[in-house]
């Protein structure tokens, strides 16, 4: 039998290795229900996001900090705070947020601790039954305005003269309800094909 000490090691020169030649890092910031925040990093490494540091500043201010001995693939990397009520056949599935139809499924990728009823520019896709993919990007109209006004102040887009964006969707009302309502008559209606891009048939899932 290999010693525990011996595993842990390899583990640790296997994280370190990863974080050393990294060239790409994710930083996700967390409220969890305890008052406390959570900040944390992770790094691709063939098709996942490995967690290499974590720390947590509790509510009474005490920071503790650890660089996880696990993989972080889907569900495994962060807590989700507890107080957006979110929309009915949904569920968190690490970041993405997955609201699941008849014969098809909505997939939103919110920022890390972002109250659902919030959110007002977010990546999505849409997932058939068959396993053909559409991808999209959603805002509101509040921000597209906020886009345009700070654009106008960078110079970017001819100084906040016009937006752009492939397979953006411009909605009226923010958060994730609002926004699956939109796509489920898109997506009943037959139109989401002219508003969202394919991204063909997806293997397993968003990833």
């Amino acid at each position: 039998m290999v010693a525990p000490e011996r595993i842990a090691a390899e583990i640790m020169a296997c994280l370190r290795a990863v974080d050393e030649s990294a060239t790409l890092r994710h930083h996700f910031r967390h409220a969890d229900e305890e008052g406390g925040l959570w900040y944390i990093e992770a790094v691709p490494d063939r098709g996942e996001l490995i967690v290499i540091k974590q720390a947590e500043l509790s509510s009474s201010g005490r920071l503790q900090w650890d660089r996880p001995h696990a993989r972080a693939r889907s569900g495994g990397w962060a807590p989700r705070s507890e107080r957006s009520r979110g929309v009915r056949g949904a569920m968190w599935d690490g970041p993405f947020y997955r609201v699941r139809r008849d014969g098809y499924e909505i997939c939103f990728v919110p920022d890390a601790g972002e109250a659902l009823e919030d959110v007002c520019n977010v990546d999505m896709w849409v997932i058939l039954a068959d396993g053909l993919r559409w991808s999209g990007t959603i805002f509101t109209l509040a921000e597209v305005q906020r886009l345009m006004d700070r654009w106008a102040t960078t110079g970017e887009e001819l100084g906040g003269s016009f937006f752009t964006c492939g397979d953006g969707l411009i909605v009226r009302d923010a958060g994730i309800p609002a926004m699956a309502r939109v796509v489920d008559h898109l997506v009943q209606a037959g139109e989401y094909k002219t508003v969202f891009r394919s991204e063909g048939r997806a293997d397993s899932g968003a990833d």
